[in-house]
């Protein structure tokens, strides 16, 4: 029998109790990068065309049932708005479903773009409604059971959607299941696991996986920057962006790198790129904070009100996900009272460590010290391995752990790095 690699990793790294001492140093030969994409000449696959091909389809469908057509229209709107950031993508994806939904009920390709947009929206408890009756009908289906783990790993069930995860990667030991183990790892504090199974991954990774490939890079991209390996890091994110050159969430994080390596005219321009693909207000929100770092107040003051106008009709309309984008925006304005008030309706929907960190900045602008530092231990207990949740806990808590545990995470991280 030949064993895959993946799944000699499936067996061996999925399992509970198997963990590393700690996270792998990073590579030092830069000049060779051996995660580099190897397929650049190949073209990816085209969802344009993918929508363009179903757009014709159900156009032509009026003597056939039209629900089938529909959803795979929807679910082509579906990608190309989770690989633009387009957020008009997911409203006509939403259209297409809720008139299929109307005529099959029950229609399961249908429910899970459904739950895909709940998603983006970040309700993720509809979301999570609607798979675990998905998953009622068919225990086993692979696609019910992944998104599933996702959900519950956004409201902070991390241990529930390790199991499933880890479940479906020895099942099924694919590329995008060592994509969704090691995010959930990562989530759960296990940096070094998760690399494991990415680096493995990316041995194992064909033509036509853009998305995957790009992803996989992006997660050791992140994982070096909060360990302080910058250099690699922005390997990896370059090397993602050639199997995802428009891929929005990669340029950004690329863009926080070059803040992070002394680069603002660098990280300015990234954001602005990023910006004038998708026209997500936060971005402003990014560069206003560059502009007040180098003494421009007026400059920045003017892209936070902008971003405030872009995302308050967004928020009141239940859009997609932007509630804790506005309350940022917020707290820069110095409006950390209204902030609260919608970090709290967002709490409900999402518990992350994210989450817990901009709620326990809020209050501490609010001077109420003993709510920020809870919320803030919330955050660190979600086991994320973010060195800017140490550093501010070492800051407000000195007498506690986190300062050493920084130091073990990235020593490299100061006090001024941190969000104000």
């Amino acid at each position: 029998m030949n064993w895959s690699p993946l799944l000699l990793l499936a067996l061996a790294l999925a399992a509970p109790g198997c963990r590393q001492a700690a996270a792998p140093a990073a590579s030092q030969t830069p000049a060779a990068f051996r995660y580099a994409y190897p397929f650049k000449n190949i073209p990816p696959e085209n969802v344009d065309n993918a929508i363009r091909f179903h757009k014709e389809k159900l156009a032509n469908s009026h003597k056939l049932e039209p629900a089938a057509f529909q959803v795979a229209l929807a679910q082509a709107y579906l990608a190309k708005a989770q690989a633009s950031s387009d957020f008009s993508y997911f409203n006509e994806a939403e259209k297409l479903v809720d008139s299929a939904l109307k005529k099959q009920p029950e229609n399961r390709g249908a429910l899970l773009v459904k739950a895909s947009l709940c998603e983006a929206r970040h309700d993720f408890q509809g979301a999570i409604k609607i798979l675990e009756g998905l998953e009622k009908k068919d225990p086993g289906d692979v696609d019910t059971r992944s998104m599933l783990a996702n959900s519950l790993m956004e409201v902070g069930r991390v241990p529930e959607a390790l199991e499933i995860s880890r479940a479906i990667f020895r099942k099924v030991p694919t590329n995008p299941a060592a994509l969704q183990v090691s995010r959930t790892l990562i989530a759960s504090g296990d940096d070094d696991k998760a690399r494991k199974i990415l680096e493995v991954a990316i041995g194992q990774e064909q033509p036509m996986e853009n998305k995957a490939s790009a992803r996989m890079r992006s997660l050791l991209g992140e994982i070096d920057v909060r360990h302080g390996n910058l250099e690699e890091a922005e390997q990896f994110f370059r090397a993602s962006l050639e199997a995802m050159p428009d891929n929005a969430q990669t340029t950004e994080d690329l863009a926080r790198l070059k803040l992070r390596q002394g680069q603002p005219a660098e990280a300015e321009k990234l954001f602005m790129a990023s910006f004038a693909q998708t026209q997500h207000p936060l971005l402003l929100r990014e560069v206003a904070q560059i502009k007040l770092a180098q003494g421009k107040t007026a400059e920045s003051q003017k892209m936070l009100l902008q971003a405030e106008s872009l995302l308050r009709p967004e928020v009141q309309k239940g859009g997609y996900g932007h509630a804790r984008d506005l309350a940022r925006v917020l707290l820069d304005l110095q409006k950390p009272e209204e902030a609260l008030k919608l970090l709290e309706q967002e709490e409900k929907q999402r518990q992350d460590w994210r989450l817990y960190e901009l709620k326990a900045i809020t209050l501490e602008a609010l001077k109420r010290h003993d709510e920020a530092l809870k919320a803030l231990k919330q955050a660190l207990g979600s086991g994320y391995q973010e060195p800017a949740l140490y550093q501010r806990a070492a800051l407000w808590e000195p007498q506690g752990p986190w300062g050493g545990k920084l130091k073990t995470l990235d020593p490299t991280f100061t006090p001024d790095m941190l969000e104000k």
